[in-house]
């Protein structure tokens, strides 16, 4: 004789099958944790690095390191074990690319309260940037909050979200199981391979606008906005850690990225007075070192060094920390205004039409 169907023990058994699997997941994230949320990276298991918006906040909380590289794609190919190497640090990298000034700034001091024992920062002070307003976010990127805001009732969003359970939680255990190697650094959010570094690539990727023949300065507004950000976003931190050194730069974007962002947007004396702006504040502070590549122009020339009119290659990237560790184009108070006022007469004056000459 069957026996009668039991819904109820049915339920009670799928119930229980539901909750262990969600037990199961819970304890698993925990114990992998691939953005690193709660703890340090358990040794043996070979990480997955290439979610800097969602990791760097971990990375920042929970690892071992006196140095890291933070700003925007502009850092991105640089090798924390060269900096490690010519610094004497033990550097961690924390770019987000497209990240603007509050974005960064807010990284810097997260890193920084979490860990007491940094005593070095490489930063991007990308220009393109000066004229957002100071507290303005990339609105085109995740903002994940629950990474960082030291909520605990919100960690549902790590710990069942998507990509953590059906993505990076298998493969990392499946790199466990194979015996893979962890990601390095110096892999982490590198675009290396993503682009090809050439002339050809440059023009490929870039547009041809018409020269802007008025160009004018900074407004009063302009002024202001870009003065509060300055506080806010770099002196508050320099001032906050006066133990740290802080190496910023600007980056060398090459010449047709003067060009279109600059000179055919008609405001190439505003972009000049705000990185003046910048320079006159920052050099103030001893702890402060401070650099400029746009009067390498070798190196911006040439158009080889750049996937496009921004980007370029891994080689000037490591140049770049070889300059820095050199104390190479650093603006100080007996250089500024001379190299400021020759790289604004340069790229004023400069023939870009026959950059796009193929």
């Amino acid at each position: 004789m069957l026996k009668e169907f039991s819904w109820k023990k049915w339920s009670v058994a799928a119930f229980t099958v539901i909750c262990g699997m969600i037990v199961l997941v819970m304890v698993l994230v925990f114990v992998f944790d691939p953005f690193f949320h709660y703890h340090a990276p358990l040794k043996g298991v070979p990480y997955i690095l290439d979610n800097e918006r969602y990791q760097n906040y971990g990375i920042a909380a929970h690892f071992d390191y006196d140095a890291f590289i933070t700003g925007t794609s502009m850092c991105e190919n640089f090798r924390p074990s060269q900096v490690d190497e010519l610094f004497g640090t033990n550097c961690v990298k924390l770019t987000n690319g497209g990240a603007f000034f509050k974005e960064t700034s807010d990284m810097e001091a997260y890193a920084m309260k979490n860990n007491p024992d940094v005593k070095m920062i490489i930063r991007s002070v990308d220009l393109a940037f000066v004229f957002n307003e100071w507290d303005y976010r990339n609105p085109e990127v995740p903002d994940p909050e629950y990474m960082y805001d030291n909520n605990p009732f919100n960690d549902g969003d790590y710990i069942f979200n998507t990509s953590v359970v059906t993505d990076y939680l298998p493969r990392t255990i499946q790199r466990t199981l194979n015996g893979d190697t962890a990601d390095t650094f110096d892999e982490y959010g590198n675009f290396e391979d993503e682009l090809t570094f050439s002339k050809e690539a440059v023009l490929s990727h870039t547009s041809h606008p018409a020269r802007n023949p008025e160009q004018r300065g900074m407004t009063d507004e302009e002024r202001e906005e870009l003065r509060v950000s300055i506080e806010k976003n770099f002196v508050a931190n320099v001032k906050a850690h006066p133990d740290v050194q802080f190496y910023y730069f600007f980056p060398p974007y090459s010449v047709l990225g003067w060009y279109i962002t600059y000179i055919s947007d008609g405001k190439y004396y505003a972009y000049t007075e705000a990185m003046r702006m910048i320079s006159e504040e920052m050099i103030q502070y001893d702890n402060v070192h401070l650099f400029t590549f746009d009067d390498a122009y070798d190196i911006t020339t040439n158009l080889d060094n750049y996937g496009d009119a921004g980007h370029y290659s891994a080689e000037i990237s490591d140049w770049i920390i070889e300059q820095m560790a050199a104390d190479n184009y650093r603006l100080t108070e007996d250089n500024i205004d001379s190299r400021l006022s020759a790289i604004e007469k340069y790229y004023y004056e400069l023939d870009y039409e026959k950059f796009y000459e193929e």
